[in-house]
């Protein structure tokens, strides 16, 4: 997949690839066209089943990449989603469902240029 997409914080032009490697990684690349600012990190079939379990969500990787597929061509959207998040955005969210929670403190550099993509998905009974 390769496009760009509107966010809050500028157009970004979305890359993914997939290298069918004894890992099957897959890579997500995003820059913002307007800032350059660019942001990138692969993964693998264990990283996505961690990170899946982490949330309670548990996919396995092919399912995983199907759904990441139809939420970037934008297939199906009232079910399936995408979004790109800072770190800060995340932290607030959190607080918001953790019943008015404030996370305080100086957050480092390197959190606050981290961009989270973060995929969603909803079912006729959710």
């Amino acid at each position: 997949f390769k496009g760009e997409v509107k966010s809050e914080y500028g157009p970004i032009l979305l890359r993914v690839t997939t290298r069918s490697t004894p890992n099957e990684t897959f890579t997500i690349h995003a820059e913002n066209t307007l800032t350059g600012d660019e942001w990138q990190n692969s993964f693998t079939p264990d990283s996505i089943s961690r990170l899946t379990d982490a949330i309670k969500s548990s996919k396995k990787y092919s399912v995983f990449l199907e759904m990441l597929s139809i939420a970037l061509h934008g297939k199906n959207k009232t079910e399936l989603t995408y979004d790109l998040r800072t770190y800060s955005d995340l932290q607030k969210a959190l607080a918001k469902s953790d019943k008015g929670a404030s996370s305080e403190g100086t957050l480092p550099e390197s959190k606050l240029r981290r961009l989270y993509m973060v995929m969603r998905y909803s079912t006729q009974f959710d």
